[in-house]
């Protein structure tokens, strides 16, 4: 049964088009990721869903009374109280629920006294979430809401959207978060949604195999199309030749009109042909597509780094304390050149602590902590205090010592292309800051780099450049992120620090999950299904359009793959 239906919805601000032809029909119960490039308008339209905003042009139309609640980004819904006055005043008049249910359903029992003014920025998004609850809700608009969440709170939030009977609606970055929520992914553009069945590996595997589908039409279109060429040129030659043939005179043995009338009406024929096939090719340029596009991909050269050792840096059980509150206590670890570690820990376990321990701005308290005097160390921080606002992006690069021409290079492969590598860095977003701090990072010839939530105010496309970047990193990397899927992709061991201990998992994030199997959600198995249907479809498609004989070891591949993903969609069924 439909909740609402949206018809051609459009908003403009002044002159401008955020988006238009926006046709969407969600149904009772759906689970939905929004996702499209920042910018694209996606806190707009959920805006216009809450009824805070009113849109400029087309309808939306709710089929029976619903009760909307809306998780902006940065909210600033509590100034002060505590959350029990908060909660109580959050209840609608209609609503039954009680406020004692909601702090244990939250998981706040026992803190009906605490100030809200004192909880973090995940507990707020977890009080939020309550209130709403409170508001006995129908209808879920969340914007960003795994921001600020750590690992064991987006556990939490993750089991309480599959739990929740109503419909949800989710713009988010977390694409783990999405894999692990989202049945359906509507992508918005500035023209309109495009609806994909699934979770979001279910919609990179569409999009890649509509990508693949979109290539193999193109070629075959291009090769149509020479071939009608080729046959123009060869009928019009023909048909100047009848022509010719027509015109000439007798020649000694016998009367020319028989022979004249014969060339006139085989030209007049190959000139009709002429004809049909030209407009064949003009249809043809009517529906002719153009060539797909595929974002730049991330070519980085660099200089071979020093390996001064087996060791880059090693602690030996140290200590560091603030007042009574012990955040490392006992820690021994060490890291290799060129080894990937992904950082992980709730909020306030000390991750950044540990890492100012490494750039040496504060000092252990007790142990010892060596680092390699070779080594040369990168830090990105959350705030990004690298940047010199004073300069356009391509001094800050080339600042770095990298040349004009590779700098704009590398910023084309993380989407800064074209005249914007000359604006002033002082008015980027914090998504561009982000990114030119990586570039002036990976060709500054670190042996380390620490970088602290690298993937916050970049959107799905930026994250997934920002990936390729960092696998193609020849040095040692020290991640904090709460970008689980980032952590697969890229980290080799996984430091997971809690109660003031360091333990060291072999392999990337997947394995920590598995050694700690509490951690892990189930994964929905028909969203894999489809993901795996969709992979199936776009192999055979590959396979169809390859030439065995001449493309043996790709056909070979390929070939292995799709039975592969065959053997894994039988084992779910």
């Amino acid at each position: 049964m439909f909740l609402f239906i949206t018809q051609n919805l459009a908003q403009t601000k002044g002159s401008h088009d955020i988006f238009k032809g926006i046709n969407l029909e969600v149904q009772n119960g759906e689970k939905i990721a929004l996702v499209g490039p920042n910018g694209i308008g996606k806190t707009t339209l959920l805006r216009i869903l809450a009824g805070i905003d009113m849109p400029s042009g087309g309808q939306l139309r709710f089929f029976a009374p619903v009760q909307i609640g809306y998780l902006a980004q940065d909210d600033a819904y509590f100034q002060e109280g505590t959350l029990q006055s908060v909660l109580e005043g959050a209840g609608s008049e209609k609503s039954t629920l009680d406020w004692r249910e909601a702090l244990s359903r939250f998981n706040f029992s026992g803190k009906e006294t605490q100030q809200v003014s004192l909880l973090s920025g995940g507990e707020k998004t977890r009080l939020k979430l309550a209130c709403l609850w409170m508001q006995g809700c129908d209808l879920l608009l969340l914007d960003e809401p795994s921001n600020h969440l750590d690992l064991e709170q987006l556990n939490w939030l993750e089991g309480y959207l599959r739990d929740f009977p109503g419909t949800a609606i989710i713009v988010s970055h977390d694409r783990y978060f999405l894999d692990r929520v989202a049945e359906k992914v509507v992508e918005l553009g500035k023209t309109g949604l495009t609806s994909y069945p699934g979770n979001y590996s279910a919609y990179k595997e569409a999009k890649e195999a509509k990508f693949a589908q979109d290539m193999k039409t193109y070629y075959d279109q291009e090769k149509q199309a020479r071939k009608i060429e080729n046959a123009v040129q060869k009928l019009t030659a023909w048909e100047e030749k009848a022509h010719r043939e027509s015109r000439r005179k007798a020649n000694s043995d016998g009367p020319t009109m028989g022979k004249k009338e014969f060339y006139r009406a085989k030209a007049k024929k190959i000139a009709k042909s002429v004809k049909n096939t030209v407009k064949r090719l003009e249809r043809m340029e009517e529906e002719r597509i153009e060539r797909p596009k595929k974002g730049p991909a991330i070519n980085l050269s660099f200089q071979e780094l020093r390996r001064g050792g087996d060791r880059l840096l090693t602690a030996d059980r140290i200590f560091k304390s603030y007042g009574n509150r012990v955040l490392l206590n006992n820690l021994s670890f060490y890291l290799r050149p060129g080894e990937k570690a992904a950082l992980v820990g709730n909020n306030g376990a000390g991750k950044t602590t540990l890492l100012r321990l490494i750039l040496n701005q504060e000092q252990v308290d007790k142990g010892e902590l060596w680092i390699s005097p070779a080594a040369r160390i990168g830090y990105l921080d959350q705030e990004i205090r690298s940047i010199d606002n004073q300069r356009t992006i391509i001094e800050e690069v080339t600042r770095s010592g990298c040349q004009p021409g590779p700098a704009r290079q590398l910023l084309a492969g993380l989407l800064i292309r074209g005249d914007a590598v000359f604006k002033p860095c002082s008015v980027l977003s914090m998504g561009e800051r982000v990114r030119v701090a990586l570039i002036k990072l990976l060709v500054g010839q670190y042996d380390l780099l620490l970088l602290d939530e690298p993937t916050n105010f970049l959107d799905l496309e930026s994250r997934e450049k920002f990936e390729e970047a960092l696998q193609a990193f020849e040095g040692a990397l020290i991640i904090v992120s709460h970008d689980r899927y980032l952590l697969e992709q890229v980290s080799e061991t996984t430091w997971y620090l809690e109660n003031g201990k360091l333990t060291v998992y072999p392999g990337a994030l997947s394995e920590y999950q598995k050694a700690n199997p509490k951690s892990e959600s189930n994964i929905d198995t028909t969203a894999e299904k489809i993901r795996l249907e969709l992979k199936l479809a776009r192999l055979e498609g590959e396979l169809s359009g390859l030439d065995r004989g001449r493309n043996q070891e790709e056909y070979q591949s390929l070939e292995a793959e799709y039975f592969q993903t065959v053997e894994l969609l039988r084992e779910l069924n």
